[in-house]
């Protein structure tokens, strides 16, 4: 959990540097989203047998900061490029990143959801693209 929240703090470090103070939004989206992806996810294997055990909800909330990595990534390069069309496919590009890597490490986590990896693709990518906008603009 340790290395999830250091790149959340990188996140909002980058975005303050932007001269965005987004710590608390960055901070708090992030537990929420991980909440709610949690009990969406126990609501697609139910709660008992032992795949419900491989998605508690410290597992997913390390799922959710490091697969932030490609947004991190994201805010670095943000920094550099000026706002326009090449800014706007960059956070595209990061977003489908994080989204796929998340959705994939939960299907690997839980082989019930393995036949749901681009079901699963669809919060996700809701996840980490409110993370890239609230960077864009």
């Amino acid at each position: 959990m340790g290395g999830a929240l250091i790149f959340v703090f990188v996140l909002a470090g980058l975005q303050l540097l932007m001269g965005k103070l987004h710590f608390g939004v960055t901070l708090g989206w992030s537990v929420i989203f991980s909440v709610m992806l949690w009990f969406m996810l126990r609501q697609l294997i139910g709660s008992e047998g032992a795949e419900a055990k491989n998605l508690d909800l410290y597992g997913v909330c390390c799922v959710v900061g490091y697969s932030m990595l490609p947004i991190v990534v994201f805010a670095a390069v943000a920094i550099l490029l000026p706002k326009g069309p090449v800014l706007l496919l960059a956070a595209l590009a990061c977003t489908l990143w994080a989204g796929l890597t998340a959705a994939r490490i939960f299907a690997r986590r839980c082989p019930a959801l393995e036949d749901m990896t681009y079901i699963l693709m669809y919060p996700c990518l809701l996840t980490y693209g409110t993370f890239a906008l609230l960077i864009s603009y």
